[in-house]
C-alpha cells in the first residue's frame, strides 16, 4: 500500500514471494505499525468485520459486486480509513 512504499516499509506487507498481502492480512499490519499512529476511530473501524469482507469479496470475488447497500453500510468507517490513510501516504493534505 502506498503509505507503507511513502515511508519505505514494503517489505512488511509482502510475501516471501515479494507479492502483497490480501486485504486481511494488511490491516492487520496496517494496526500492529505502531510508526502510523492511527486514530482510535480508524482502528475501530479497521477492525469492522463487513469491511474486511466487503473489500475481500470485491477485490477477489468474481462474480461478486457490491451493491450501494452494502457500501452504504460500512461508509463512515470508509470514510474514516481512507481519509487517514491518504494522509499517511502523503497524497492528500
Amino acid at each position: 500500500m502506498k503509505f507503507f512504499q511513502y515511508r519505505g516499509l514494503s517489505h512488511k506487507i509482502q510475501n516471501q514471494d515479494g507479492n502483497f498481502l490480501y486485504l486481511e492480512d494488511l490491516i492487520d499490519k496496517i494496526l500492529a505499525e505502531k510508526s502510523l499512529n492511527l486514530r482510535r476511530n480508524t482502528k475501530k473501524a479497521l477492525q469492522k468485520k463487513e469491511f474486511k469482507t466487503i473489500g475481500d469479496q470485491s477485490a477477489h470475488g468474481w462474480r461478486y459486486n457490491a451493491h450501494r447497500t452494502y457500501i452504504d453500510d460500512i461508509k463512515m468507517a470508509l470514510r474514516e480509513v481512507s481519509e487517514e490513510l491518504l494522509y499517511l501516504a502523503n497524497l492528500k493534505k
